[in-house]
């Protein structure tokens, strides 16, 4: 049997493993070789504690920056995060003690879930999606961000095979949502920007996402971002409030106001009603807990309601501009919305869907195959679709619908 997982034990040895690469990179004057000397540490942390590292990579999902940045054409650029990098270590590490852990007569690979098939034919048709993608290395690039998404699913699915590893995987989504708070702190206080160049077209960046720089505050990535993972995080929260008591069950119960407070500092529309939407749907199938969340959504929707109007009162102007409202500006000093002028809301998203469906109209087998993996960033020069199944559909076409 495979050894159970000893949190404390594992985060002392990684934490004298990070000290000795830090005194490596302290001892060294070049920081290529400190860098090489650090990451080999990191590695070896990864892969010696897998378990640990899936856990690393969850807390630091959503961080930004720094990332590595490849551009390929004005406009068109692929961001490989952090996360990302961690991920093959530990993937690599979980194979090495299965096959140590593990006599092949009597090992069995973990159950897959019902999303198996589907994950698997959305991989399968962007990777033929590639013959014809407009930009080659772009599309890789794009693929790569797939096949992470879809590792990670399947590794936290694998892994958290017991209560004891899913309230550790709790626990690493609150403790992240604390540290995304932290950083939207600094956003709102410091602008911080800057670049290390590596090769053509490639260089590593930095950057807080700063209220003076982005107009909104978003820390160590995008307010979309952050606000998305707060949602997260205080669901999370909600959960683990059920399994302590005493001080420890306050101190969960009062996290969730925490971030919905900073869910409102991002200014993120859609954050905000997914959480609405999570929260119905939650009560509607899961009739047990109704009563209970209903009494604490109360109390979370009061919080946010005073989190708006005394912390971001402007911030109703963006839902409002969202739902394609282009009249004077309520709360802001601004006397037309951006959704007037076609930069953000609803018109600035139909604007940027018409323009990738004028090129498929241009070319109607584009129509039934997509424009391929990108290609909606390619033709259009935005950064995302902003939305999901659309994303789908610009890039496989009636093929994937």
């Amino acid at each position: 049997m495979m050894r159970s997982y000893a949190l404390t034990r594992e985060l002392a040895v990684a934490l004298a493993l990070g000290g000795l690469a830090v005194a490596g990179v302290i001892l060294c004057r070049d920081w290529r070789v400190a860098a090489v000397f650090g990451g080999l540490f990191a590695v070896a942390i990864l892969t010696w504690f897998p378990f640990f590292g899936l856990m690393l990579v969850v807390a630091v999902v959503f961080i930004g920056t720094p990332s590595l940045k490849i551009s390929h054409a004005r406009g068109v650029v692929t961001h490989l995060f952090p996360a990302m990098l961690l991920l093959p270590p530990v993937l690599l590490g979980f194979l090495g003690h299965g096959a140590v852990a593990s006599r092949p007569a009597v090992w069995r690979p973990p159950s897959l879930t019902p999303l198996t098939p589907f994950i698997a034919a959305v991989v399968a048709l962007h990777l033929l999606g590639l013959v014809w993608a407009p930009h080659t290395l772009f599309a890789v690039g794009q693929l790569v961000t797939l096949g992470f998404d879809a590792l990670l699913f399947f590794a936290v699915v694998a892994a958290v095979s017991n209560p004891g590893r899913l309230q550790a995987l709790a626990w690493a989504t609150v403790l992240s949502g604390v540290l995304v708070c932290a950083a939207m702190f600094c956003g709102g206080y410091y602008d911080w920007a800057g670049t290390l160049h590596l090769a053509r077209g490639v260089e590593l960046n930095f950057e807080l996402f700063s209220e003076e720089r982005w107009g909104r505050i978003g820390g160590l990535c995008s307010a979309n971002q952050a606000g998305g993972f707060l949602v997260l995080a205080t669901f999370q929260a909600i959960g683990l409030s059920r399994v302590y008591r005493r001080w420890r069950r306050v101190g969960l119960s009062l996290l969730p106001m925490l971030f919905l407070t900073f869910v409102v500092v991002s200014g993120s529309r859609g954050a905000i009603l997914g959480f609405c939407g999570a929260a119905g749907a939650f009560m509607l199938f899961h009739p047990a807990t109704r009563r209970l969340l209903l009494s604490r959504s109360a109390l979370l929707v009061l919080v946010l309601a005073g989190a708006i109007l005394a912390g971001k009162p402007s911030f109703i102007d963006r839902m409002l501009v969202g739902f394609g409202y282009s009249g004077p500006l309520i709360f802001t000093d601004k006397k037309k919305s951006d959704s007037a002028a076609n930069v953000s809301g609803s018109g600035a998203r139909f604007r940027m869907w018409k323009d990738a469906l004028s090129v498929m109209a241009d070319q109607p087998e584009l129509m039934l195959l997509g424009l391929g993996p990108g290609g909606f960033i390619w033709h259009t020069r935005e950064p995302e679709v902003h939305s999901l199944w659309l994303a789908f559909f610009f890039d496989l076409g009636l093929l994937a619908a």
